[in-house]
């Protein structure tokens, strides 16, 4: 298979998807029966600030568009808050929307957490002892409907749970299945051993999408020995391995110093497995830049490019979706945000209309 960077073509000028009252982030897309295109996103308002807003507030919306690459418009709330006494009843995030014997799946994290929702009146700030509370009840689920407008059954219990002794101790999130013909399932996630201590990511499976779910492989190390330092995972199956695009937590612009794979800082890294438990680094590491070209010529470097998706047409891949901010949403306002889509080699290029 040829390097995944080299299969990116430039992308489309606009955003995907975006909204002026809200922030926009995640995206993960499927075709209806109808050819309807539906991207199932993640949104929050915009009066929180982008981080951790996000954790307190996110919900899960359904978008359409006639095309792969977009535009979208937002059509309904799919997955809304409903109390504290569910433990998915405060925040939904990271969809993860795919299909499978007539079923629509959408996987996704849950948070519940007590008290006020976070605002102007209730601030809550990256790394306080609230915020780290309610990191750490970030749980995977699924959500099933016979279409993709609803109605949806939300499950009662988490899909798949941390292990308390092990090192995926804190949370299970960013789910990312691969789901076989027979309905098995290869699925990648993230979580870390405590609060503070670096991200990693590892894989479970299941003879079915439903579970139970057994732990596979993680958390995935590199050459060396070290524990990869990767969020954000895209797992797909492809040319008889598996493969993976995740972002890399450390890394420079302009070398590949000893422990910094793909060679850009927050840049994404390319990763395959015959067995979905070992994992190796792609020849070409370096799978996603945050330098973009975009369709009309222009090229832009962006702050954040994360949340990568694949759109899958005939089996094969034919474009990517990422979340992208202007501006480092660390920094406090990352000016535009939303989702970018890029096609890839053999799809068609997108309008610039």
């Amino acid at each position: 298979m040829p390097a995944f960077a080299s299969r990116i073509l430039p992308a489309c000028p606009q955003l995907a998807l975006e909204d002026p009252n809200h922030w926009i982030w995640c995206g993960s897309a499927e075709r209806g029966d109808d050819g309807t295109w539906h991207l199932f996103a993640s949104r929050w308002s915009k009066r929180l600030p982008f981080h951790p807003g996000w954790l307190f507030s996110s919900t899960i919306v359904r978008c359409e568009s006639d095309r792969p690459e977009g535009p979208y418009r937002v059509v309904e709330e799919v997955l809304p808050p409903r109390g504290s006494g569910f433990w998915d009843g405060r925040t939904t995030h990271n969809p993860a929307i795919r299909r499978h014997g007539g079923k629509w799946l959408l996987f996704y994290l849950g948070v519940s957490y007590e008290g006020p929702e976070a605002s102007a009146e209730h601030p809550v700030l990256h790394a306080s002892e609230r915020y780290h509370c309610v990191w750490n009840r970030k749980r995977i689920g699924v959500a099933v409907a016979d279409d993709p407008r609803g109605p949806w059954t939300r499950p009662d219990r988490p899909l798949f749970e941390p292990d308390p002794h092990g090192w995926d101790a804190t949370v299970t999130t960013n789910p990312s299945p691969w789901i076989h013909a027979d309905g098995s399932v290869l699925m990648a996630y993230k979580s870390r051993r405590a609060s503070g201590k670096p991200l990693h990511i590892g894989t479970a499976r299941a003879a079915h999408w439903s579970g139970p779910y057994e732990r596979w492989g993680g958390p995935i190390a590199g050459p060396d020995g070290s524990l990869l330092p990767i969020e954000d995972p895209f797992l797909w199956y492809e040319d008889g391995e598996y493969q993976m695009i995740a972002k890399e937590m450390t890394g420079r612009w302009d070398a590949l110093p000893k422990g910094r794979w793909c060679g850009e800082h927050h840049g994404a890294l390319h990763l395959c497995s015959a067995d979905g438990k070992a994992w190796r680094i792609a020849d070409q590491p370096l799978a996603l830049t945050r330098r973009i070209v975009l369709a009309d010529g222009r090229h832009e470097t962006l702050a954040n490019r994360e949340r990568p998706s694949l759109i899958f047409q005939g089996g094969r891949p034919t474009h990517l979706l990422c979340a992208t901010t202007q501006h480092d949403f660390m920094d406090g306002d990352p000016g535009r945000a939303g989702i970018m889509v890029w096609p890839l080699a053999g799809a068609p290029m997108p309008s610039l209309a």
